[in-house]
């Protein structure tokens, strides 16, 4: 499942971010 795997992705960007 591709788009899970970019959601995944982009979800681990912004809680790296709010950090």
């Amino acid at each position: 499942m591709p788009v899970i795997e970019i959601v995944d992705n982009t979800t681990e960007i912004i809680e790296a971010d709010r950090q």
